[in-house]
């Protein structure tokens, strides 16, 4: 017989286990047919999330109105605390065991950028790497002039496109990214000002090559044996004015070699796309040396792809001769 009926009772009622919803002794909603009770799957531990979506179709959803007597019997709280009616909740309420909120999303994390600068004036692919990253809705930049483009996402990275404006200040940005789960902790990326490059272009009476990243100058030996001078040609291949500071012998063993003459002015920065020659002179020896002699000019600039040490920086051109 059902619970809470004394055997006494007579008639007996009849025993049913037709769904129905009612109220239970904790004064909450529930029903046989419909819901977990439990936040979690109590095998698994999953979290359980809304079971009446409104895309279910479920009869129970918004199932009692407000001004019914079912609504005012309804109890305010369901058993983990969450109101169900009252205090500007939606209205009507469901039927079923409890009105979950739904799945809880986890915060996304940034753990890294890369790049982590960009230049004024250009558009920067990048891409952002951490943890919960799926469903982003929004880059996040701080500051004005960084424009975040598409976003193509996993759970662990997102790529996407910073254009920067020319006038765009420079200095770091905190870029975070904001997904249903909420906003990250932040990142920081760099907005730098255009700089020139120095680049060995052309040369007289030699080859220009590169060896393991550098550029290199081998002279070509006249056959009487004679010194010889290399005119090398220095372009600005940057996006912005090169100033251009000294020229000097970083090496240069057995003091074979000079540079008698430059037309690149240290006082007056070298434009985009411009060009200055610096020569550089080889005294040939009578005898060929068993092996080459080799040396190092660097041309000192404030442009990008330099080397830092000894400074100030400086763009280096190998020398090789014998």
């Amino acid at each position: 017989m059902p619970p809470g009926i004394s055997d006494a009772t007579v008639p007996n009622p009849i025993f049913n286990l037709t769904p129905a919803a009612t109220v239970d002794e904790g004064n909450n909603w529930i029903n046989i047919s419909w819901g977990p009770l439990a936040l979690t799957n109590p095998v698994t531990g999953a979290v359980l999330g809304n079971y009446v979506p409104v895309s279910s179709g479920s009869g129970t959803v918004d199932k009692i109105p407000l001004g019914t007597a079912a609504y005012v019997e309804a109890p305010t709280f369901d058993f983990f605390g969450t109101r169900r009616k009252g205090a500007g909740t939606v209205t009507p309420i469901d039927i079923g065991a409890v009105e979950l909120a739904g799945t809880t999303t986890p915060a996304p994390t940034l753990t890294s950028i890369a790049p982590t600068s960009g230049v004024r004036g250009t558009s920067v692919p990048v891409t952002l790497t951490g943890t919960n990253l799926a469903g982003a809705t929004a880059v996040n930049v701080s500051g004005t002039g960084v424009t975040v483009g598409a976003l193509t996402m996993t759970p662990t990275t997102i790529t996407t496109t910073f254009t920067i404006t020319s006038t765009a200040t420079p200095g770091a940005r905190t870029v975070s990214v904001t997904t249903p789960g909420g906003t990250s902790n932040t990142v920081t990326f760099t907005v730098v000002a255009p700089q020139g490059t120095l680049s060995f272009t052309s040369a007289t009476n030699g080859t220009l090559g590169t060896l393991l990243g550098a550029r290199t100058l081998s002279f070509a030996i006249p056959t009487s044996r004679a010194a010889v001078t290399s005119v090398v040609t220095v372009t600005n291949t940057g996006a912005a004015p090169l100033q251009i500071t000294a020229e000097n012998l970083l090496l240069n063993i057995g003091g074979l070699y000079t540079v008698p003459a430059t037309t690149c002015s240290f006082t007056t920065p070298l434009a985009i796309g411009g060009t200055c020659t610096i020569s550089v002179g080889y005294a040939t020896p009578a005898i060929q040396p068993a092996l080459s002699d080799v040396g190092a000019l660097a041309v000192r600039n404030n442009g990008s792809g330099t080397v830092a040490l000894p400074a100030p920086p400086y763009t280096p051109l190998a020398l090789v001769a014998r």
